[in-house]
């Protein structure tokens, strides 16, 4: 950075002495995010300097960190000009053009950056995300891979792989249908792969074995159909890829041939065929296509909860179909004032684009409507209704353990207002949307009357975060958990998630799939601390492996503020149930009229074998939970 032609010239009068001195003060400015300062400092060494080609590039990384992505690549440009060998500038540069959407252009210059430096994994994650854009699927796969190869825990590095992966296998079935490994090899080497690729890739079969694997636990059937495919042809006499790819294309095909099923049966008036479309459509990660199906779904039926609609709004964060689907539960509200679950729904929609006021408005509506439908006789003096500061009791679980109907039942009693909806999910996945919020889910009391609130998530029970966090917010609540045996609650659980269509697999290995899946976590088994099974809720397996989770709960709690029953018992008979719960919640006794059974489902008679390697694997576990608690349970297969 010195130029001895003005070494005899005081700092200064030295131009270049000076624009070092502005270069290093303008780093300084970047480093401590206050990047309009950095700006100026290195604009005013460039104008000193103008061959200054690190002024150039820290000025491009600044006006980047401002957002203004022009700016940062016309100084990109500059850059390279003056220093034509530096890899970053070359990486930034396909990054600002990226962010413009200039994905053309952003292709080429990763090239250029990687033809620099071959080391660096995010050129070539960046790439592949750009290739994609460009439907230049195939060529995304391999930089997905070489990508994942330098470095495996990229974020989201499977999805992504998943996504593009399913669109060049859906581009392929086009021309012609896959039936065999032979199909997807050949056209998996009809793109075209670079000499320097094929020979990194070459040592790395599998690696693709491995991705193939993982894209088939997070159902991207068509993605593992392309990555046997390309293992294949690096390894053409590997044993086990045929057999493997064989499952993969059955799944595959399975999903196609139900998805075509469903569009010859579709009727525009028919809910049922609608959410089923999207439902399929999503296991195909066909995002599009199940938005628009599960639009016209809500529009048949807006009285539904979101839950139901799996991962619905997530995608609708990532789209710009959001304010389409606010307008259909405004339109839903005009026709169907009295439908709670409209204003709930409009509410969530509200939330997620941040307008928690507006939100809140809702919130008050449907519990109005609440009150009306549980306790009319308030409605007469809703002035004289309190707030409710906090819930008296949660029903914590355990999933498909009875936890619906006891919430209703409980519901019947003159001294208990239920909360808006059952399953509130605040500890846990909507913690940061503070306390306000929460306590918007359940309707005012009167003053002066003994009458508890409460909740029932049974996500709570299984997830790590919550017990710390309901202590801290409220010591003193009373918990309630529901254990069923871990062998019915996992069937039940899987057949209610084929209900949903959210579960294609045949029940047996679905079992493996979950059993695998705890296995990998390299955890012990038996009496030692499984801290990985928690946060598990798509693990029939997990959910079932009681004594891990209570005895957080118990070292958190006291245990007077716990009640443990034993589902079986409830089922039995749900009026000795409900009195152990009305005695532990201090309220007098009330004896219903009826004992309708929620949630409750018929399926097929399940094999032995399945029940049996479900048995061998709780039964540890169950020796444990009584030994800790005291309790038996006796759950025999």
């Amino acid at each position: 950075m010195s130029d001895s032609r003005f070494s005899h010239i005081p700092i200064n009068q030295n131009p270049i002495a000076k624009a070092a001195q502005l270069y290093e003060e303008g780093n300084q400015y970047l480093a401590t995010n206050q990047p309009n300062q950095a700006v100026k400092n290195y604009q005013a060494a460039i104008e000193l300097n103008p061959e200054f080609s690190w002024a150039y590039h820290k000025l491009g990384e600044a006006f980047a960190q401002q957002q203004n992505w022009q700016a940062a690549i016309q100084v990109y440009h500059q850059a390279i000009k003056l220093n034509p060998d530096f890899f970053w500038s070359y990486h930034n540069l396909g990054n600002a053009l990226a962010e413009t959407k200039n994905y053309s252009e952003a292709i080429f210059v990763y090239g250029q950056a990687i033809q620099r430096d071959q080391t660096c994994c995010w050129s070539y994650y960046n790439l592949a995300a750009c290739l994609g854009q460009q439907k230049h699927y195939s060529a995304a796969i391999l930089n997905y891979i070489q990508a994942y190869i330098l470095q495996p825990d990229l974020p989201e590095i499977v999805m992504l792989l998943g996504e593009v992966s399913q669109k060049q296998i859906q581009q392929i079935s086009l021309e012609r249908p896959v039936k065999s490994l032979i199909d997807i090899t050949e056209k998996v080497l009809q793109f075209p792969i670079p000499d320097s690729q094929l020979q990194f890739l070459s040592d790395h079969c599998q690696t693709c074995i491995h991705l193939a694997q993982e894209l088939v636990k997070a159902k991207y059937w068509g993605g593992a159909l392309i990555l046997y495919g390309l293992a294949q042809n690096l390894e053409p006499d590997h044993e086990t890829i045929p057999q493997q790819f064989e499952q993969a294309l059955s799944n595959h095909q399975e999903l196609e041939q139900k998805i075509a099923e469903t569009y010859g049966a579709l009727d525009s008036g028919s809910f049922q065929l609608q959410y089923r479309l999207g439902c399929l459509l999503t296991q195909q990660h066909n995002w599009q296509g199940a938005i628009s199906a599960y639009f016209q779904a809500i529009r048949l039926q807006p009285e539904n909860p979101f839950w139901l609609y799996q991962g619905l709004i997530e995608k609708l964060n990532q789209s710009d179909r959001l304010k389409e689907l606010i307008q259909i539960y405004r339109h839903a509200i005009q026709q169907k004032p009295d439908s709670i679950w409209c204003y709930i729904n409009l509410g969530e929609l509200l939330i997620q684009r941040g307008e928690l006021d507006e939100a809140l408005s809702y919130y008050q509506a449907a519990n109005y409507h609440k009150i009306q439908q549980f306790h009319p006789e308030w409605m007469n003096t809703l002035d004289d209704l309190e707030p409710v500061q906090c819930p008296d009791f949660i029903i914590l679980g355990t999933q498909k353990g009875g936890t619906t109907s006891l919430y209703y039942y409980l519901a019947q009693h003159p001294q208990i207002m239920p909360s808006l909806i059952k399953e509130i999910e605040f500890w846990g996945s909507k913690f940061n949307r503070g306390l306000p919020w929460y306590l918007s889910h359940f309707p005012p009391t009167p003053q002066g009357q003994k009458i508890l609130t409460g909740e029932a998530t049974p996500s709570y029970f299984d997830t790590s975060v919550v017990p710390n966090r309901l202590l801290n917010c409220f010591p003193k609540i009373k918990l309630i958990v529901l254990l069923r045996n871990p062998v019915e609650r996992a069937i039940s659980h899987y057949y209610q998630w084929v209900d949903l269509n959210w579960e294609l697999q045949p029940l047996d290995l679905a079992v493996d799939t979950a059993i695998e899946q705890l296995q990998n976590l390299n955890s012990p088994i038996g009496s030692q601390v499984l801290s990985q099974v928690w946060n598990q809720p798509d693990n029939y397996v997990a959910r079932g492996m009681y004594v891990e989770f209570l005895k957080k709960w118990f070292s958190i709690f006291p245990g007077e503020q716990i009640l443990i029953l034993k589902s079986e018992d409830f089922y039995q008979n749900p009026a000795v149930t409900l009195q152990q719960v009305y005695k532990f919640l201090e309220l007098p006794p009330v004896q219903l009229t009826h004992y309708k059974k929620h949630n409750s489902r018929t399926y097929p008679t399940t094999a032995a074998s399945v029940r049996h390697k479900l048995q061998d694997y709780f039964s540890p576990f169950n020796q444990d939970l009584e030994d800790f608690t005291g309790q038996k349970f006796d759950w025999k297969t």
